[in-house]
């Protein structure tokens, strides 16, 4: 209990730097939020299509700052550590080129995580928080459910593995991508009705 209350702490005063930080510099966080929160939402959905394993990473929709705050550095960090793994790959036919152009692209993402991890980050675990109730069900729920589509008719099945032909319908499998969608959907709705 201790721990979560510390990274509880830990986001919320992060948060408060950041709408310190914006106030000092004439900015509104809160606009920020609203304004950004859909191309959040979106930029987390392109980000697990194309690293596949970023709905692997559960963590990202905890209700537990915890266990939220360990994602999200795994997330920021597994590209870095993964570039320089190929960077450093004995053998590899890498051109002096694409080695000299690697390392200031590491450092500019390097910069975008760490201004992610800052400025993002801490707000999203408050929207994950509601926007990550329909992940954290499916993820907690046994139910299964198969879907196909033949000649525009959707046939859905309930029981247990999906039948051939189908696939599994529970949304269990993408949990981040879900939270970001309805982020991206509830933010939109905001800042287009604010």
């Amino acid at each position: 209990m201790g721990r979560r209350l510390l990274w509880l702490a830990a986001l919320l005063l992060l948060v408060g730097l950041c709408w310190f930080g914006f106030r000092e510099a004439g900015r509104d966080y809160l606009a920020f939020w609203l304004g950004s929160g859909p191309l959040i939402g979106l930029a987390t959905i392109a980000i697990g299509f194309a690293w596949g394993g970023v709905d692997r990473n559960a963590g990202l929709v905890s209700a537990d700052p915890a266990v939220y705050a360990g994602a999200a550095m795994q997330l920021a960090g597994l590209p870095l550590f993964v570039f320089g793994g190929h960077i450093r790959a004995r053998g590899a036919a890498i051109s002096a080129w694409d080695r000299l152009i690697a390392l200031p692209l590491a450092l500019v993402y390097l910069g975008a995580m760490l201004g992610w991890l800052l400025l993002i980050a801490p707000a999203q675990y408050f929207a994950f928080l509601v926007f990550g109730a329909p992940s954290r069900i499916a993820l907690a729920s046994g139910w299964r459910g198969a879907a196909r589509l033949e000649q525009g008719r959707l046939d859905i099945v309930e029981g247990a593995a999906p039948p051939p032909g189908y696939w599994d319908a529970t949304m269990r499998e993408k949990p981040v991508s879900l939270a970001s969608a309805f982020l991206a959907a509830g933010l939109g709705l905001a800042a287009f009705i604010g």
